[in-house]
C-alpha cells in the first residue's frame, strides 16, 4: 500500500496542475466527467478551482466597474482605421497652417511631427502608420 505522505504529495501536485490550466479547460474537464458519470475524486478538486476563481473574478469586475465609469468616454470612441487616419488629416492641416506661420523648417517636416504626435496621443493607432 502506499503511504500517506506520498498520497498527500501526488494530491498537492494534482492541485497545483489543476490550477495552472485555464478555466475552459478545467471546465470542459468537468463537461466530460459528468456525462461519464465517474466517480473520480478529481470532479470535487475542478469544482473549488472554479468556485474560487468566479468569486475572484467577481471581486475585480466590481472594482474595475468603479474605475471604467470615470472612463467611459474614452473608451466609447472607436480606434478604427478610419477614425486614426482622420485624426492624422486633421493634425496635418494643423501643422500646415502653423507651417505657414513659420514654425517648422519645411512641409515633410509638418508632416512627420504629425505622424508622431498622433501616435504619442493615441498609441492604438501606431499601427496604422506603419512603413511599407
Amino acid at each position: 500500500m502506499k503511504s500517506k505522505s506520498k498520497i498527500k504529495t501526488r494530491k498537492s501536485k494534482l492541485k497545483t496542475n489543476l490550477k495552472s490550466l485555464p478555466t475552459s479547460k478545467l471546465k470542459s474537464m468537468l463537461k466530460i466527467m459528468t456525462k461519464s458519470k465517474s466517480k473520480s475524486k478529481l470532479k470535487p478538486m475542478i469544482k473549488t478551482i472554479l468556485k474560487t476563481r468566479s468569486k475572484t473574478k467577481s471581486k475585480s469586475k466590481s472594482k474595475s466597474k468603479t474605475k471604467s465609469k470615470s472612463k467611459s468616454k474614452s473608451k466609447t470612441k472607436s480606434k478604427s482605421k478610419e477614425n486614426c487616419k482622420s485624426i492624422l488629416s486633421k493634425k496635418i492641416g494643423i501643422n500646415m497652417k502653423e507651417y505657414k506661420k513659420g514654425r517648422f523648417v519645411s512641409r515633410s517636416q509638418a508632416i512627420a511631427v504629425a505622424y508622431s504626435q498622433v501616435k504619442k496621443a493615441n498609441p492604438k493607432c501606431s499601427r496604422y502608420f506603419t512603413k511599407k
